[in-house]
């Protein structure tokens, strides 16, 4: 049975919404508040990176109408 995976916490969440809504990792990590290392250490741990796959893909289909 697979574990249940961890949820974001509310730094992690602002960084999704950064992420998607600025032009570079380096805006992301300055509109979110934390350093670009640790948004690069986030982007490799599955919970999050799948969470910014969806984002991106929502923001995506959003902008298709």
């Amino acid at each position: 049975m697979k574990a249940p995976e961890p949820e974001l916490t509310q730094k992690q969440r602002r960084a999704l919404a950064a992420l998607v809504s600025e032009p570079t990792l380096t805006r992301a990590a300055q509109a979110a508040r934390v350093s670009e290392v640790t948004l690069y250490r986030w982007l490799r741990q599955p919970a999050f990176a799948s969470a910014h796959s969806q984002a991106v893909g929502e923001t995506f289909r959003a902008a298709l109408g």
